[in-house]
């Protein structure tokens, strides 16, 4: 019995062992088959393609050490930008069965070869290329962009060419494609300035390093022309650091790194700073950037900072500088974008397919936010500008789409005004040659020649108008004094610039339209003067804006304002006239009087009161036209001096005010013919003073 019992524990046991070992079987399937295969496409020639590596690879060992999650990492080591590097890439894909693809594929790129082979990706490529390279949502053709738009690169380095006031710049650019052209970044450059009124005199396209058979050669040629331009703005847009390194060696020797130059680099070049040689900083002296800012105090990135130099010493001995930069943050963010979408696809979320999950990413990264829209980064950076002194670079401040020019990124997230300049809140610039001074911006040889020539500026000897321009000769001293208007405007408009402009000012003694025939001719460089803009003036030489309406206008002296005098109602007539008018008024009251007397109960009376008749009666006349309110008004101011003379006016005066149709007002109760003859020309002196 017991030996039975015995029998069927260890049948018991084998049972058991064999449901935990299938158990175990099948979760180890399913382990191995949850491993997510990348594939990445750098250039491992360059600084930029070895940083994407080694980050890469620091990706997928932190990916599985934290979540688990094993991936497998294949590696195309092509030339970037290359046709070649689109055509493997996309043979992974189709060959590999590979889930997502990381590198320096464009849009571009992959539209091209998908259309050449006439294939459709289904599998998502994350482009780490920094570029013009636009990218157009299709689900036929996921290419999704983990770099910023350049767009804000190139707005910030045209708020500081606006900012010091250079008038022109020259743009230089590595062409790095063997079948499409980098002219969208100069248009791009180009737009940008217009807005802030600056001009793009000229753009150099270099080409790429491996297709040159002598690059010193080529090099200064090119720089040899651009010597002969007037602009001295030089702007970098994009470059390899390679051909950065050359192009600033070869400037230095060709003395295109001293006073009165500058050089401003975009962020393909001043990312890459903390990793170029100290020959190179050498050869870049005053040389003013832009980088892409992003946090470096947090634990994560100290971290990875330790594991970039420590795996990048053991893989590239040859480079001294192991410090990571923009560029291996970003492949290192999309290697876990990439990652995070897997394993949530593959934890029985098939509702979404892995470019959908890569699009709905939202974490943030050593690089910044990551979240896309449209197949594109949403987070706007911030740039640091930087300006190479010594050694090493020194730190200006911060510039941002939203808040410009700054120099504390933290203080402003409140609020800012963002009409402040650079040259306000940047701390100061070393320029080439290490003054601190602004530099001009244009060859003073090429505009003036050495200074040796002074501009002739004419103006008219014989103005129409003295106060637009005044020519007065001292024989005394012998000494000929140009001013007016118009020279106190051109004055102001010289000392605005930022250089100092020699000119002559020369009395012309001519007409105007011989003056501007003598313009075009040369034998003056400009004209200054009350010159009126017409159609055959404007043909031959070219008129600045008018800063004075042209047109008939009446000059008149200015005399002091005597409205607050009392007696201002006298100033109607001269004092002559006044006393005609009161010697005719009393002369025909007292005709009248001579006439009507004898009849007229109203002029009947005493001395006194058939004199003041006769003087109402003149009065009256004046008042013949006014309204009945105005006779009230001045019946009733008779009535007050009344009261206050103590005596009754009535007896001096008619009774009846009122009585519009009476002898007093209207005439027309005369009892002699020769007083309505004696009233008429009296009314027509009356009609023509009132009307007056």
């Amino acid at each position: 019995m017991t030996g039975f019992l015995v029998f069927l524990y260890s049948i018991l046991l084998l049972s058991i062992t064999f449901i935990l070992s299938n158990s175990s079987g099948q979760l180890n399937d399913e382990d191995t088959e949850f491993i997510s295969i990348i594939g990445a496409v750098v250039d491992c020639s360059t600084r930029v393609g070895r940083e994407e590596k080694i980050a890469m690879d620091i990706a997928v060992q932190d990916i599985y050490r934290l979540t688990g999650h094993n991936l497998a990492l294949h590696v195309l080591d092509l030339p970037e930008n290359s046709a070649r590097a689109a055509f493997a890439a996309i043979d992974l894909i189709q060959n590999q069965k590979l889930e997502a693809i990381v590198g320096s594929i464009t849009w571009h790129q992959a539209a091209l070869v998908a259309e050449m082979v006439n294939i459709t990706i289904e599998r998502p490529i994350i482009s780490l290329t920094t570029g013009l390279s636009q990218i157009v949502p299709d689900k036929e053709l996921p290419v999704i962009s983990m770099y910023q738009d350049i767009s804000l690169q190139i707005e910030c380095i045209a708020s500081i060419i606006a900012s010091f006031k250079w008038p022109k710049v020259i743009a230089i650019y590595e062409d790095r494609y063997s079948y499409t052209s980098d002219l969208g970044i100069i248009t791009l450059l180009s737009a940008s300035l217009q807005d802030s009124g600056v001009q793009l005199e000229h753009y150099s396209a270099f080409p790429t390093l491996s297709s040159l058979l002598d690059p010193n050669t080529t090099i200064q040629n090119e720089l040899n022309k651009l010597k002969g331009k007037q602009s001295r703005v030089f702007i970098l847009l994009q470059s390899s650091l390679t051909l950065a390194s050359l192009l600033f060696e070869n400037a230095k020797k060709m003395r295109m790194m001293r006073r009165g130059y500058v050089w401003i680099a975009a962020a393909s070049i001043t990312g890459l700073l903390d990793s170029v040689n100290s020959s190179m900083m050498t050869s870049m002296q005053g040389v003013l950037g832009c980088k892409a800012c992003y946090l470096d105090t947090n634990a994560s990135f100290k971290d990875f900072e330790v594991k970039f130099e420590r795996k990048f010493r053991a893989e590239y001995p040859e480079d001294r500088n192991s410090q990571p930069s923009i560029f291996a943050l970003r492949a290192y963010d999309a290697i876990w974008t990439v990652a995070k979408s897997s394993k949530m696809l593959h934890e029985k979320n098939y509702s979404k397919t892995l470019l959908q999950h890569i699009l709905s990413s939202d974490f943030e990264g050593l690089s910044g936010r990551i979240h896309f829209t449209n197949y594109k980064l949403t987070y706007v950076p911030n740039f640091q500008i930087v300006n190479i002194v010594g050694k090493s670079y020194r730190e200006l401040g911060f510039w941002s789409p939203e808040f410009g020019f700054t120099d504390n990124l933290v203080k402003n997230n409140s609020g800012k005004d963002k009409s402040q300049s650079g040259e306000e809140v940047l701390n100061p610039v070393y320029w080439p040659g290490g003054k601190i001074s602004v530099p001009t911006g244009l060859s003073e040889s090429n505009l003036l020649e050495d200074r040796g020539k002074q501009l002739r500026i004419a103006v008219p000897a014989k103005s129409m108008f003295k106060q637009f321009v005044r020519v007065s000769h001292d024989e005394i001293p012998n000494i000929t004094y140009i001013t007016g208007f118009s020279v106190g405007v051109f004055e102001a408009a010289v000392k605005c610039l930022r250089y100092a402009l020699m000119y002559e000012i020369v009395p012309f003694h001519g007409s105007y339209d011989d003056m501007v025939m003598k313009v075009s001719q040369k034998a003056f460089d400009a004209a200054v003067g009350d010159i009126v803009i017409t159609a055959s003036r404007d043909q031959p030489i070219e008129f600045s804006q008018p800063y004075v309406e042209s047109g008939l206008v009446m000059l008149v002296t200015m005399k002091s304002d005597k409205s607050h005098h009392r007696w201002w109602f006298l100033k109607v007539y001269t004092k002559e006239m006044w006393f005609l008018m009161a010697a005719m008024t009393v002369f025909t009251g007292f005709a009248i009087w001579v006439v009507e007397h004898e009849t007229e109960r109203g002029f009947n009376g005493s001395s006194i009161t058939q004199i003041g008749s006769i003087l109402w009666y003149s009065v009256s006349i004046l008042l013949h036209k006014v309204n009945r309110g105005t006779v009230n008004l001045i019946y009733e101011i008779l009535s007050l001096c009344s009261l206050v003379l103590g005596r009754s006016l009535d007896k001096y005066v008619f009774a009846n005010p009122l009585k519009v149709n009476g002898l007093w007002f209207a005439g027309e109760s005369f009892k002699s013919p020769w007083s309505r003859f004696l009233s008429v020309p009296w009314f027509f002196l009356v009609l023509i003073v009132t009307s007056s």
